[in-house]
């Protein structure tokens, strides 16, 4: 889960456990090292013969010894008494001789019981007490584990719980989400339908549309054939023109060899005019007028201006060629 707060709270639960945990384990450590303490301690105590264990301590004693005199603890699984409990926990053990006065201890134990029977019931006591000590332990951790399972069991329900609030709100948000795709799905069922309406008329402008494309394919198909016989005809008129053309120019041709041959005998005429003492009629230039204009295909061409034979003056141009000759053209004046 990834809500924060039971992150927290988990966290807590955990450091809380893992904390009770290091403080059991750190009690019985020391209880182990008092007990061994009080062993060591009752060891050495047993050489010096003068110590007794008090009325108290063989009153505890034989309570641990006699089980149904001593209250149990509602489970019957470790009798101990307050005394007993006290000691452990404040680190020593019931067995651990103490510095009695000696007119606490009555005549009848000192002269009755030896040395060897002192060491017997302090080392059945110490026996006793180390069984105690063990079941103490065992007790303990198993309280230490029962409360680990029910920690656990807390987190667990914990989690559940969380689970459990995310999960409403999920499906919370899942109605509300399923509010809104219905309402959305009636706006889409009434779109659908104002689709199928537009669709409808789609269909229909579709149709006159297809009507109205082939009958603009039958004029298409007539406008071609047409364009077919103007071409045929384009063909035909290009090859009229070009004939034309040739014949143009064998008449341009002809016209200016016809030209030449007038502007000679011209000349022919006011030579002999002039050789026979006979005016010549009209006024002639004495020298000949040129003038230099650009040609349409980029050359320059030298025109001068000569006498006609008949009409009006004609200009005659003379157009470079390749060769480097010059072409005379007989142009006639407007």
């Amino acid at each position: 889960m990834s809500d924060p707060k039971y992150k927290k709270a988990r966290g807590e639960l955990s450091g809380s456990h893992h904390q009770s945990h290091l403080n059991a384990q750190e009690n019985l450590r020391a209880r182990e090292a008092a007990n061994q303490r009080s062993s060591r301690r009752i060891s050495q105590n047993t050489e010096r013969p003068r110590h007794s264990l008090s009325t108290r301590n063989r009153a505890t004693v034989q309570q641990d010894r006699d089980p149904e005199s001593t209250p149990s603890s509602g489970r019957g699984e470790a009798t101990i008494t307050p005394n007993s409990s006290e000691e452990m926990v404040s680190g020593r053990n019931v067995m651990e001789p103490k510095e009695t006065r000696p007119e606490l201890v009555s005549d009848k134990s000192r002269t009755n019981e030896s040395p060897e029977a002192k060491v017997r019931k302090l080392e059945s006591q110490i026996r006793e007490v180390r069984e105690n000590s063990d079941r103490l332990s065992n007790v303990i951790y198993e309280k230490d584990n029962e409360i680990t399972q029910l920690r656990n069991q807390r987190i667990t329900l914990f989690e559940e719980l969380q689970q459990a609030i995310s999960d409403r709100r999920d499906f919370a948000r899942c109605q509300d989400e399923l509010a809104r795709a219905q309402r959305a799905l009636s706006m889409m069922r009434e779109e659908i339908g104002t689709l199928n309406g537009l669709l409808d008329d789609a269909s229909a402008q579709t149709s006159d549309l297809r009507a109205q494309l082939r009958d603009l394919r039958f004029q298409l198909d007539g406008a071609l054939d047409r364009g077919a016989e103007l071409l045929a005809e384009n063909r035909q008129l290009r090859e009229d023109n070009r004939r034309l053309l040739v014949r143009v120019n064998e008449l341009q041709q002809e016209i200016t060899r016809i030209s030449e041959e007038l502007d000679l005998c011209g000349r022919r005429l006011a030579t002999f005019e002039e050789q026979a003492g006979r005016p010549v009629s009209g006024p002639r230039d004495s020298t000949p007028e040129t003038s230099s204009v650009e040609a349409q295909n980029g050359g320059s061409i030298s025109m001068r201006r000569v006498r006609p034979l008949f009409g009006n003056d004609q200009l005659v141009r003379e157009r470079p060629l390749k060769n480097g000759t010059f072409k005379k053209e007989y142009v006639r004046k407007k």
